[in-house]
């Protein structure tokens, strides 16, 4: 047994304990054990929970597939402590955020002033790309506010309960929406580069953008729509039995629940599906070509070029596969921390998600011929006007 202190530090020792379920009065929910001090005459009682389930009294599960921070990381907070004085867990988190947050401002903003050119938006993939360099921007914009309104929310510098009811309900579900939103804009991407190197000079440049202007609103639209269940089903339990803290829960019906799973893992697996479709795609293109140009050594030079050309879009697309892998792994689990305590693998994957929005330069700017010299056009256009 272990003796924790206000700090919630603790003192361990071995206890020979009975479980006697409260002498029938187990007050425990979702089949928790029920503990007192003193089998003749308790003054005080504990729950000890089951796998998935937390609270003071066992109340709050964390099943599902719509785990949010708080779930994962609320209790890594200590009420009513400074933030000097929290865990190097909660300082080394704060420090990883901030960090994500400046360099999305960074990479957002020089996106943006990349892709903003006429020359690049003269194609859907420019629009997408520009839009995505806008939601990258929002989106770790965002994950900040949520991340440091946990931190103030568990640490109880706010307890307005109606500003937390707002936050509970709006920002998991904007994170949500957002980073679907990427996802799917990448998958956009993909497809449209794929016929971009099938059709070569019968690509239509001109009714992609017209199709792209379309596809993004509705895009917007529909994933917004899907996720609609999700700021309806939640709200915030003050849970005074445990050091008075406020939890964003979520109470899905089971039809809801098969819902929630199904729409999750549909918006992580076909941007996924669509990434690999386009880099086998690409690459059996440029096989081809190879395999039409073997006989002609005159084509050499032709062949280097396609596969030169083609090299930026199998990079993009290898590295999006590689950085959806853990949110698919982690989709298609239980769906349960064992214990809120031991979160690293959710916390490792909630993290990861938040990668994408973080390397539009590294994956499309950089390996792009065209768009890296845009990219170095803007920047030395910059330096200019900074002297």
């Amino acid at each position: 047994m272990c003796v924790c202190d206000k700090s919630r530090y603790s003192n361990c020792f071995e206890f020979d304990h009975v479980s006697y379920d409260c002498l029938g009065n187990n007050y425990c929910k979702n089949n928790g054990s029920c503990f007192q001090d003193n089998l003749i005459c308790p003054s005080t009682s504990a729950c000890i929970c089951k796998k998935c389930h937390y609270g003071s009294k066992c109340q709050f599960n964390s099943t599902g597939f719509s785990t949010s921070l708080d779930v994962i990381f609320g209790y890594h907070i200590k009420p009513f402590i400074s933030f000097t004085k929290q865990s190097s867990a909660v300082k080394i988190t704060a420090s990883i955020t901030i960090l994500m947050l400046i360099f999305s401002f960074i990479n957002g903003l020089l996106s943006i002033l990349t892709f903003k050119s006429e020359s690049l938006l003269k194609v859907g993939c420019g629009l997408y790309l520009l839009t995505n360099s806008i939601i990258s921007i929002l989106t770790i914009t965002i994950f900040t506010i949520k991340y440091f309104q946990l931190v103030i929310f568990q640490m109880k510098f706010i307890t307005n309960a109606s500003f937390i009811h707002f936050s509970c309900i709006l920002t998991d579900v904007l994170l949500k929406i957002l980073l679907s939103f990427g996802d799917w804009l990448y998958a956009c991407v993909a497809i449209e580069r794929t016929l971009a190197a099938t059709q070569g000079i019968h690509f239509n440049q001109s009714k992609s953008k017209y199709i792209a202007k379309y596809v993004i609103p509705i895009l917007l639209l529909l994933i917004s729509i899907s996720y609609i269940h999700d700021p309806i089903s939640r709200r915030t339990i003050n849970d005074i039995d445990d050091e008075e803290r406020i939890w964003c829960i979520l109470e899905y019906s089971t039809s809801l629940k098969k819902y929630d799973k199904f729409i999750n893992i549909f918006h992580v697996l076909i941007p996924f599906i669509i990434n690999i479709l386009s880099a086998i795609c690409i690459t059996i293109q440029v096989f081809r070509i190879r395999v039409k140009t073997k006989k002609k050594s005159a084509y050499k030079k032709i062949l280097y070029a396609q596969i030169k050309q083609n090299k930026h879009l199998l990079i993009s697309s290898c590295i999006l596969i590689l950085l959806s892998i853990p949110r698919l792994i982690i989709s298609f689990m239980s769906g349960c921390m064992d214990s809120i305590r031991t979160p690293w693998l959710y916390l490792i994957g909630y993290y990861i998600s938040f990668i994408p929005p973080l390397l539009i330069i590294i994956l499309f700017i950089l390996p792009s011929k065209t768009y890296k010299q845009e990219f170095i056009s803007m920047l030395a256009k910059i330096n200019f006007f900074s002297k």
